[in-house]
């Protein structure tokens, strides 16, 4: 067998057989076309998906660590101030610059969520759409093909 040629005799990917290939090299050759770009713009924006997945998490991520931080440092910080003789509500309203670092880090990171999770939805709806066209071009290659496939037996 040479170099890109399948077990079927023919040099495409995924070949079928000798009347596959001569069907998308001829008549088939436009839906073909259509139904492997189509595949490949689904592959693209599930990749695509992926990556802006795995950065709404992180951000989601990060917004519980900082919270988390805020937390632990407004517990501290009431404990300390109690004991220093504030009453518990004078307590409340006291940040020191680090936490109030921390709130502002909370805000962007929310922010950067948001952005992230916005793409992430614009991107499932291009999915759901370009699905849509890869299923139309697959169906339409595939009646062509078995047209061609008639033609050619009778």
């Amino acid at each position: 067998m040479s170099p890109g040629e399948s077990k079927h005799g023919g040099d495409l990917p995924g070949s079928h057989g000798p009347v596959f290939d001569a069907f998308v090299r001829a008549d088939g050759a436009q839906q073909y076309r259509e139904f492997v770009q189509t595949k490949g713009m689904v592959k693209e924006i599930k990749m695509k998906i992926k990556a802006c997945s795995s950065s709404v998490n992180s951000a989601k991520d990060r917004i519980d660590k900082l919270n988390a931080e805020i937390d632990s440092r407004k517990v501290s910080r009431i404990d300390t101030l109690t004991k220093s003789g504030l009453k518990p509500k004078e307590t409340e309203d006291i940040v020191d610059a680090e936490e109030f670092q921390l709130m502002k880090d909370v805000k962007e990171e929310k922010r950067t969520y948001k952005n992230a999770y916005e793409q992430l939805q614009r991107l499932r709806t291009d999915m759901a759409q370009v699905t849509g066209s890869a299923d139309v071009a697959k169906t339409n290659f595939a009646e062509a093909f078995s047209r061609y496939q008639s033609q050619i037996a009778g």
